[in-house]
């Protein structure tokens, strides 16, 4: 606790927190600071529109937001100038950025969590990204470099993600591993075993399920591709996707693309899926099919072990960290890789059973944590820094 048992002010920076999965430990990581057993004076900066307002109106939090439609140099702006101007206002303890990049200059101790994989990754893993989306990770990559230098503490979640960033920035001050935890609507959900509707009219078939936003590194393309080569063989399967033709300048062509090909009735996109609706999908499919080329961490694994699905996903380091022996694995850039791994899931009844089994035992083994302890361990750390004392091993 801190020196006379006085109220620590935390700065949360999080308005780069938009996408699902960034979002979804942005929302847990405030719920969970409103929670634990420390006297924490929260300022939130946040997203406009990305599900945090009901952790605001929740906890009553003092919430800074930041609404990034229009142009990019607008986030830039808000960065540069917006940002040190809150502080120097709120007058922190400390900074917790959970958006991968913090404040350049923060004058006081800041934590960084880096979730985002394409700043430490070579371009061949980003997928078929736009000109603009490269210029923009080329900027953000140089700021972090230099918020790295100005941060005292480095988060990510996985030792396979701290490697890359050792290997592309250099060694962090001080970093640590902190994992995802599964989200509560995942867990309490598991009792959900009736057939959704959407799945009735293939009943009969092997059904995949591929739960993702579109984004160019996902590689759903790949998806498509293979059911291109391997139509016959894979007749009696079906994969359902969940994406939208707005997402991306690319989503609406895999959709045309899937349409073109005839394949509707073999790639199904449900739209978006709610994460209290994971488990009425997940208990009714036989597979995870998760052809992604690039990951810090994605919740969809844990959400499949977690639910007892079998994973079928990309042979790259990140998914072997995440996933050991709860997987099947095959080459992302392969169209016939892809196609023998989900045969061999189809056939062998065994196998789905031994990497369901596996999965769970991952869960109670490496996954065990909750959003609290980590908090908690965050809390301590910065608490620690503040007041100049060296941090303790806390085992996140």
């Amino acid at each position: 606790m801190l020196r006379n048992n006085n109220i620590f002010k935390l700065l949360v920076i999080a308005h780069a927190n938009r996408g699902p999965g960034a979002s979804s430990t942005g929302i847990n990581l405030l719920r969970a600071l409103n929670t634990i057993d420390y006297k924490l004076d929260l300022i939130p900066v946040l997203p406009v529109g990305c599900g945090y307002e009901k952790v605001v109106e929740t906890y009553s939090l003092p919430a800074i937001w930041f609404d990034q439609r229009g142009s990019y140099a607008r986030r830039l702006f808000f960065d540069a100038v917006t940002l040190p101007r809150i502080i120097r206002r709120a007058k922190p303890h400390a900074i917790l950025a959970l958006g991968n990049i913090g404040v350049l200059n923060p004058r006081v101790p800041q934590a960084i969590l880096v979730q985002d994989a394409h700043y430490v990754y070579p371009r061949r893993y980003f997928g078929r990204m736009t000109a603009m989306q490269h210029l923009r990770y080329f900027i953000q990559k140089r700021q972090l470099r230099t918020c790295m230098r100005n941060s005292s503490i480095l988060y990510c979640q996985t030792a396979t993600m701290l490697r890359h960033i050792e290997k592309t920035f250099g060694k962090p001050r001080r970093s640590k591993v902190i994992s995802k935890v599964i989200a509560s609507e995942v867990v309490d959900g598991q009792s959900h075993t009736e057939m959704p509707p959407e799945f009735k009219p293939f009943q009969n078939r092997i059904r995949m399920f591929c739960l993702t936003r579109y984004y160019p590194h996902k590689n759903l393309e790949a998806i498509v591709e293979t059911f291109i080569h391997a139509r016959t063989a894979l007749r009696n399967v079906v994969v359902f996707i969940t994406i939208t033709e707005t997402q991306h300048p690319n989503a609406k062509c895999l959709l045309d693309k899937i349409h073109r090909s005839g394949l509707s009735d073999h790639i199904v996109n449900l739209g978006p899926v709610e994460q209290n609706q994971i488990p009425h999908f997940f208990k009714n499919c036989h597979a995870l099919l998760f052809p992604t080329l690039l990951e810090s961490f994605s919740a969809t694994y844990l959400e499949a072990m977690q639910l007892d699905l079998p994973i079928l996903t990309s042979d790259l380091d990140f998914a072997h960290d995440i996933c050991g022996p709860a997987a099947f694995y095959f080459n992302p850039w392969s169209v016939e890789s892809i196609a023998d791994a989900i045969i061999r899931i189809q056939n062998d009844t065994g196998l789905r059973t031994r990497l369901a089994t596996n999965g769970r035992d991952r869960i109670k083994t490496v996954y065990s944590q909750s959003w609290n302890d980590i908090v908690r361990a965050i809390v301590s750390d910065l608490h620690n820094l503040v007041f100049d004392k060296e941090i303790k091993s806390i085992g996140c």
